[in-house]
């Protein structure tokens, strides 16, 4: 008789065993590859975001870079600009990225024809306070207050005599655009978030979940 149960008992615990294996959550990868995502979103990483993405999905992306203000990466040419200008550039557009995208979650995964598509609903700052940052008061004040400067003039003049417009140029980027970031940083501490809406299609190439379009 305990022979008889204890066999019924082990076959019971195999079954339980098989089936708390089979329900695993077969999407962790794809769902961890959209998490990933933003993840390196926040860090301005798009490095790492090509190496999670089809080279047709991070296509998707590049609205988002311009959207983020990203337009002004040319300023992160320090041989042009100059080595503070760089920095203050590079300083925004990685807090515009920190601050673009909050309470994302994964509401719905779906498999299909090969393909997981995952809903995705969060927040979007929209950034509206930046569209006409450059003809805003403080930022023309910037400029007038470099012109009012005698000592800021006199140093731009020895500069250009000495090395040319281009040094002159740089000096005159490094005195004025941190000051220009910082006022645009302040601007997105401002900015509102709206709820979105995202459609993640996922594909399989060699044994990785790779994001492959973005809606």
């Amino acid at each position: 008789m305990m022979k008889k149960f204890f066999k019924v008992f082990f076959v019971a615990a195999m079954v339980l065993s098989l089936a708390a294996c089979g329900g695993k959550d077969s999407t962790d990868a794809q769902k961890k590859a959209v998490n990933t995502f933003f993840t390196y979103m926040k860090k301005a990483d798009f490095d790492k975001i090509k190496g999670i993405m089809t080279d047709d999905g991070y296509k998707d992306v590049e609205d988002l870079q311009k959207m983020a203000g990203s337009s002004f990466d040319e300023m992160l040419d320090a041989e042009t600009y100059g080595d503070e200008a760089a920095k203050s550039a590079q300083k925004y557009i990685d807090y515009a990225f920190e601050k673009l995208f909050k309470d994302t979650k994964i509401k719905e995964v779906e498999v299909k024809d090969g393909k997981t598509i995952i809903k995705v609903k969060g927040k979007m700052a929209s950034f509206d306070e930046l569209k006409n940052i450059e003809s805003s008061t403080e930022i023309q004040n910037l400029a007038t207050d470099f012109e009012n400067n005698e000592e800021n003039k006199k140093q731009a003049m020895e500069i250009y005599l000495s090395q040319g417009q281009d040094a002159m140029m740089k000096y005159i980027y490094n005195s004025i655009m941190p000051k220009f970031f910082e006022e645009a940083i302040k601007l997105i501490d401002k900015s509102s978030y709206n709820t979105y809406n995202a459609t993640f299609t996922l594909i399989e190439k060699d044994g990785k979940w790779l994001i492959d379009n973005i809606k």
